[in-house]
């Protein structure tokens, strides 16, 4: 089994803790909107293949513009989405493999788009070419109608995709992720994290004081004429706060 696909199914029940995560609805509804735009223009495109059977460089011209189009749609629907979804951790994207994954999408357009310059079209296209002959407001709600709904099932496909993904915690993940929910719980916790931080200080200054300061100041290559005094409370406070 290839790599990529390794961890892909979870095969037995996970006992580590995931991250939660949440979504932007505007983000989720601009997702949805940019999927529809991009049905509804397919939608215009193949009907004008099938009824007007223009010139080949005309057919070309609109090829590639369907391609670029119902593409960009399908890909910025997908990134908008991966956009919305907000988890307690930094992400990141490389562009080189987003870039391509648009290349991929667009490609892969143009060859649907490509086959309705066939003569094999199918019933449902064909369907579609007899309502537009009919150039009237009830033809063109029923256009819209249905790239809503595409642009529906193409979000219906991510958003049931991504609830399907786990991401475990690493060990350092779940320590930061508990000391965020302490933090967020009352005074008593932050009263606990506050005697941690004091004990991490303690040992911090009785490990320094074992080690002469020259010797310190000489493995920083800081001078000693440079070095400048603190006040032990400056110190708990700075170090408190954090």
């Amino acid at each position: 089994m290839p790599n990529i696909f390794k961890n892909f199914f979870l095969a037995s029940e996970v006992h580590e803790t995931p991250l939660t995560g949440s979504y932007d609805l505007v983000l989720v509804l601009l997702s949805y909107l940019v999927a529809s735009f991009a049905s509804f223009s397919a939608l215009e495109i193949s009907s004008r293949f099938i009824i007007q059977k223009p010139g080949k460089r005309i057919m070309d011209i609109w090829l590639t513009a369907g391609a670029f189009d119902m593409g960009s749609g399908i890909w910025a629907m997908h990134f908008i989405g991966m956009m919305a979804f907000r988890l307690p951790m930094p992400m990141a994207y490389d562009r080189m493999i987003t870039m391509f994954s648009w290349l991929v999408a667009v490609f892969f357009a143009g060859a649907a788009f490509s086959l309705l310059k066939k003569k094999g079209t199918t019933t449902a296209l064909w369907i579609m070419a007899e309502f537009s002959q009919k150039m009237d407001r009830q033809y063109l709600a029923l256009k819209a109608c249905c790239a809503l709904a595409m642009g529906l099932v193409v979000c219906g496909v991510h958003y049931t995709g991504m609830a399907a993904v786990f991401f475990p915690l690493s060990p350092e993940s779940a320590a930061l992720e508990a000391m965020k929910n302490a933090t967020q719980k009352g005074p008593p916790f932050h009263l606990l994290l506050r005697i941690i931080k004091c004990l991490d200080l303690k040992i911090i200054l009785l490990s320094s004081a074992t080690r002469p300061l020259s010797i310190k100041s000489k493995e920083l290559g800081i001078s000693a004429s440079l070095m400048k005094p603190v006040k032990q409370s400056e110190l708990f406070e700075n170090i408190l706060m954090r």
